[in-house]
């Protein structure tokens, strides 16, 4: 496992805070960033028989601090509708491009750092599962959502749509009755998705450098 290193930190931390800004713990500050091409997109993939989980390591400023903060491997999670990650959506800090919160992701801004990488998993979903997963992104879409930025802290919520990636990928799960471990989502972290599978429902698809994809 390669932590950031100390040196980058400080760099790390100046970048972190030029976004503080845009983020807010007690509003929503992003709204509709999805659009209808999501949409569209998504309920293309709702008869295949599976729901993807992206675990990565992006060297994000806030990514990195996380890392350090945990120790995880990965520092970031992901959801996609697709095995080719087209429809791939995260909760997250914005990467200075959208609001801090619900976004959708494409792997080529992941690409911040030599050794960036990402997992890839699937559990097996019905089309009525896979349609309450997307009924949910959509009213937390229009609704309105916020990252969670002060999570590594303090783990409290002040809005409901206010949340951190690991979050908000088991509270699909769980809308969708396909969560395999129990736990408070406002405590699960990036490797729970990994660490708690006794039962091998996560069937790994592959692990890539981010370098070899774009």
């Amino acid at each position: 496992m390669q932590m950031p290193k100390y040196s980058t930190i400080p760099t790390d931390l100046l970048k972190a805070a030029k976004e503080l800004p845009k983020q807010s713990v007690f509003s929503y500050v992003n709204k509709c960033s999805l659009g209808y091409e999501y949409f569209e997109r998504a309920r293309k993939h709702l008869k295949t028989p599976y729901v993807y989980i992206i675990l990565s390591a992006t060297g994000s400023p806030f990514g990195n601090i996380v890392a350090l903060a945990t120790g995880d491997e990965y520092n970031h999670a992901s959801f996609s509708f697709d095995e080719n990650l087209e429809t791939m959506v995260a909760y997250n800090g914005g990467n200075g491009i959208s609001n801090p919160g619900l976004n959708q992701e494409k792997t080529e801004f992941f690409y911040q750092k030599e050794d960036a990488k990402m997992a890839v998993y699937r559990i097996k979903a019905s089309k009525k599962q896979k349609q309450k997963i997307l009924d949910e992104i959509k009213r937390m879409d229009e609704e309105g959502s916020s990252y969670n930025v002060v999570r590594i802290v303090m783990k409290k919520s002040f809005a409901p749509n206010i949340k951190v990636c690991a979050q908000f990928v088991y509270e699909l799960l769980e809308a969708a009755g396909l969560a395999y471990f129990e736990m408070n989502s406002q405590d699960v972290m990036r490797m729970d998705f990994v660490k708690r599978d006794g039962n091998g429902v996560l069937e790994f698809c592959c692990e890539e450098y981010l370098k070899n994809l774009i």
